[in-house]
């Protein structure tokens, strides 16, 4: 055989086994990359946070043990400590606007803020340390704590009123849909609603017992409220019949927050879960931290915060 066939051949067998192995493939998966949904940024302490609140896109602020309180006004690229006064925990905060908002903690503290920086307090009528604060505008306010203590204000604060809540069950949860229609969530399973702003307060069938931690309204009808060994609960109509959720996780949920009807979180012990369908699927995006996550917030459906135990804070 002539070596031009010879090389002919050989070239001919060659495509055909390039061929072949490219037909079948490669021998196995490429590892896909995960892709990072929530960043750390630097809080500048390692002391535990408990609230967060951002009133813009770019203002914001965080609360938590040792009378601390962080404001950053880059979206959380810095935080800067506000002077407070306060030696205790400071458990939740919450600003109805750029520069007004009410922090809440420790034995009936109740702290307010009109300029954003300085803080003077208010007479809280309790000795209970307070757990949740919530305001739908500058003046209607309601403050959730132990005790079953449920305080409201029709004037930012120049007065609270205490309300019967029915319970001396811990209630972590409050959820104002309008200054007359609230919803309450505690230990035990504990849920209570008002449509009266707060004079009754009618007890929730809940389903469980386990301690719910936080509770969020995306319209008159539609509710969420989780808690301690994964519970989550929603609701369709109100609160009239709550449907427990299962199979999303059993890690304890301290916080469940929505920036609209179709984009929710909900966190806890090292994980957040992220929906963009409304509740119909939970997907987890937990960054790289193993303790507790016990708020979040968002600020549109672009700007989100969460933070937690060693002064952590995640922005996705």
């Amino acid at each position: 055989m002539k070596l031009k066939s010879i090389i002919q051949m050989l070239v001919l067998l060659l495509t055909a086994f390039m061929l072949q192995m490219c037909s079948k493939g490669p021998t196995s998966a490429p590892i896909p990359v995960p892709s990072v949904k929530w960043t750390k940024q630097t809080s500048g302490t390692t002391d535990v946070l408990l609230g967060v609140s951002f009133p813009t896109p770019t203002t914001g602020y965080t609360c938590g043990i040792n009378g601390k309180i962080l404001k950053t006004i880059n979206s959380g690229t810095a935080w800067s400590p506000l002077t407070t006064g306060i030696t205790g925990f400071i458990r939740d905060i919450n600003f109805s606007g750029e520069n007004t908002g009410t922090a809440v903690g420790e034995s009936g503290l109740i702290i307010r803020t009109t300029n954003g920086t300085s803080w003077v307090s208010q007479t809280s009528g309790t000795t209970q340390h307070l757990v949740h604060v919530q305001f739908i505008d500058a003046n209607n306010g309601m403050i959730s704590g132990q005790g079953g203590v449920l305080l409201k204000t029709i004037n930012g604060g120049v007065n609270w009123t205490a309300m019967p809540s029915g319970t001396l069950v811990e209630l972590p949860g409050v959820f104002m849909l309008s200054s007359t229609v609230a919803y309450a969530v505690g230990f035990g399973g504990t849920i209570l609603t008002t449509t009266n702003g707060g004079t009754n307060w009618t007890p929730q069938t809940s389903g469980v017992t386990n301690d719910l931690r936080s509770v969020y309204f995306t319209n008159a009808t539609t509710g969420w409220a989780v808690g301690i060994g994964g519970t989550v609960l929603k609701t369709l109509n109100g609160g009239t019949s709550w449907q427990k959720i299962t199979g999303i996780t059993t890690t304890d949920l301290y916080t469940v927050s929505f920036a609209d009807a179709s984009n929710g979180m909900m966190a806890g012990t090292g994980k957040i879960f992220y929906t963009t369908d409304a509740g119909t699927t939970w997907t987890s995006e937990a960054p790289v931290f193993s303790g507790d996550i016990y708020a979040t917030t968002s600020n549109g459906i672009n700007y989100s915060w969460a933070v937690g135990q060693n002064g952590q804070i995640f922005k996705r």
